[in-house]
């Protein structure tokens, strides 16, 4: 029964790969991207001020997907740490059966089940933890998507904006 239960518990934690690639955000900013002459501000296009706090949000947005692309990479490596040493311990196992002779694991199976399941547990938190996070990175590229990536803004504005945050062109 453990040995359906980790089985079930890794299939959990695969479909997970490359969820944050899902909420892509769009690049805001880019010179040469916005209206060449300033005129009237009205619903499409957006104040200075607006301007400014679309490209803190696009900053902070990208500060939040390279976490979690980082995060994606240590649970990837954990779940591969989980599935290699009982790939290692089965051929270990035939191998000693195949030369007739049976050897003695280090842990005693029971203890080293215990461990596996243990940490296939943490693994488990660690990805439903991290999958809450991607879900909450799509809702705030969505917003960010709406409320500014899609938005008309003057080259001047973006310029002063970017000047005043230190982002280069």
């Amino acid at each position: 029964m453990a040995v359906a239960g980790a089985a079930l518990g890794l299939a959990l934690l695969v479909p997970a790969r490359g969820a944050v690639a899902q909420g892509t955000h769009y690049r805001f900013g880019v010179p040469g991207a916005g209206l060449p002459e300033k005129g009237a501000y009205g619903p499409g296009v957006l104040t200075p001020q607006q301007v400014e706090a679309c490209l803190q949000r696009w900053q902070a947005l990208s500060a939040a997907r390279e976490k979690l692309q980082q995060d994606e990479r240590q649970l990837d490596q954990l779940e591969a740490e989980l599935q290699a040493p009982r790939r290692g311990a089965a051929a270990q196992r035939g191998a000693g059966q195949r030369r007739g002779g049976a050897q003695a694991p280090a842990v005693p199976p029971a203890q080293a089940e215990a461990e596996h399941q243990a940490k296939l547990e943490t693994a488990y938190s660690l990805r439903r933890s991290y999958m809450e996070a991607v879900a909450q990175y799509g809702v705030r590229v969505q917003g960010f998507n709406a409320e500014c990536a899609t938005r008309r803004y003057y080259e001047e504005d973006m310029r002063a904006a970017r000047t005043r945050l230190g982002i280069a062109d």
